[in-house]
């Protein structure tokens, strides 16, 4: 008969954030909206999360030949990620524009496979980000284009590990096994 207790873990809730460019604050450079910022409902993150880009808008979108060469970058400035390692060029400085990136496809292009990024607790009150039409440049974006942008958070608990019946742990027996629940 197995005695294994279960524990009960919260439903996953399933949280989006819409952005639009509209309601942001905005840095610009050039003529070119370069970061936008938003003030949001205080989300708050008890244990571990997941944050991604599932679905964004860009209008007007003209397709001109130097355009649809170059991917938009979207990085998300305010909130770090242990899941990205940025490359250097080589030298002492590190090479690549600041913020954790979010999505880098064109702007027609729908989402298809989203980069997860994984978020300690922490509580939300602001969206920063970048958008730029270039890899590695701060070019920014034409102030004259509007978008919505929609961010997934997903909230997990961490797995449960129960040892034995009465989920109690020996660690001077030998061949202890466990199970994860």
């Amino acid at each position: 008969m197995n005695t294994l207790q279960r524990k009960n873990i919260k439903p996953n809730i399933d949280k989006y954030i819409f952005l639009f460019s509209a309601h942001a604050k905005t840095r610009t450079v050039n003529n070119n909206f370069v970061e936008y910022s938003w003030n949001i409902e205080p989300v708050s993150i008890n244990e571990r999360c997941t944050i991604e880009l599932c679905q964004k808008a860009f209008l007007p979108y003209i397709a001109t030949p130097t355009i649809t060469t170059t991917p938009y970058i979207i990085r998300l400035l305010n909130l770090s990620s242990p899941s990205i390692v940025h490359s250097d060029n080589g030298g002492n400085a590190v090479d690549v524009n600041k913020g954790t990136i979010l999505d880098m496809s064109y702007p027609f292009q729908d989402i298809s496979n989203p980069i997860r990024l994984f978020l300690d607790q922490q509580t939300i009150q602001t969206i920063q980000l970048s958008i730029n039409n270039s890899i590695s440049g701060s070019t920014g974006i034409a102030d004259t284009t509007t978008f919505v942008l929609c961010l997934k958070i997903t909230e997990f608990e961490p797995k449960v590990i129960a040892y034995g019946g009465m989920d109690n742990i020996n660690v001077n027996q030998e061949g202890a096994s466990f199970f994860i629940v």
